[in-house]
């Protein structure tokens, strides 16, 4: 079955935002939020700028997915 899946960006309110959407469309997210900070950076690498920044988020529905 074909399925909507929308990106969502919101500068540095997305999991305010996210958190809202699952309460008014009764839904769950599909995992646990990712945030930079939960990857590893390399050795060469610098360290992250804003490691509670979210990486990935997702919210399911029947037809369609809202994601960041």
């Amino acid at each position: 079955m074909a399925r909507v899946s929308t990106y969502l960006n919101f500068p540095g309110t997305t999991e305010a935002a996210f958190v809202f959407y699952k309460a008014v469309f009764q839904s769950e997210f599909s995992a646990p939020i990712a945030r930079f900070g939960d990857m590893p950076c390399g050795p060469d690498q610098p360290p992250c700028p804003r490691p509670t920044g979210i990486l990935s988020c997702t919210l399911n529905f029947p037809f369609w997915a809202v994601m960041c």
